[in-house]
């Protein structure tokens, strides 16, 4: 909790676990909940309202960074960086490096970034994946804005239903494929496909929140570029 008070649970044998007494939180107070000692990983990051409501629910999906939030902030790099280093075998999963003022998060390898339903990142500093598995799946109805930050994502990006990805405006770069089934804002940036395997991008449609603005091929798999479009076309400046 915010870096300064750590405890330990078990679960039973449904996986459900329950901590009591924690004090000293105060609203929007970073929480984390991961897997310690297990062959399994993953954690769950959240905001906390105040000091006296009860977190009810907060899930572990094993292979996955959760972030979510219980206040009507999007959760930041700055809001990681008050609980990185909780663990000190990272077994959280996160890792925040300063560089001025900005705070840049790189997430453990094979570990899918996933942003929850009804919530929102807006990082404040770069964001890397690393590793087969390292997705970035952004929840029904949930969002993320990467500002002026670049991205480096090692797998795969979903953009689920009545979800929001605003790109960088700087260059996001894509290891896996590509699957727009929400609302994607290119933000005048550059989308680079740089995989290693075949890649395939299914954009959903066309026009507003699913074009890109400008796209590098790079995959180094087969005869490159090895890309598939879903539709089966591509449109280039609209001809």
């Amino acid at each position: 909790m915010n870096g300064t008070d750590k405890s330990t649970a078990e679960t039973n044998s449904s996986g459900e676990y329950s901590f009591a007494g924690i004090s000293g939180i105060s609203a929007n107070d970073s929480v984390i909940v991961y897997l310690d000692g297990e062959t399994e990983d993953g954690s769950t990051v959240t905001l906390a309202v105040n000091g006296s409501t009860a977190i009810a629910t907060l899930d572990i999906v094993t292979g996955h960074i959760s972030l979510e939030s219980r206040t009507a902030s999007a959760i930041t790099n700055a809001d990681l960086d008050d609980i990185d280093g909780v663990d000190v075998g990272d077994e959280d999963g996160i890792a925040i490096t300063i560089n001025g003022a900005d705070e840049n998060a790189t997430y453990v390898s094979g570990m899918e970034l996933y942003i929850v339903g009804g919530d929102s990142y807006a990082p404040g500093g770069t964001v890397t994946t690393q590793g087969a598995g390292g997705d970035f799946h952004i929840d029904d109805s949930s969002a993320a804005n990467f500002g002026t930050y670049t991205a480096t994502i090692s797998g795969n990006v979903n953009i689920d239903a009545s979800a929001a990805f605003t790109s960088t405006s700087g260059t996001l770069s894509v290891a896996g494929n590509w699957t727009n089934a929400g609302t994607f804002t290119h933000n005048s940036g550059m989308v680079t496909f740089n995989g290693s395997a075949a890649q395939t991008i299914t954009t959903g449609g066309t026009g507003a929140g699913k074009d890109f603005n400008n796209v590098t091929f790079s995959n180094s798999y087969g005869t490159p570029p090895n890309i598939t479009y879903a539709t089966n076309a591509l449109t280039i400046g609209g001809m």
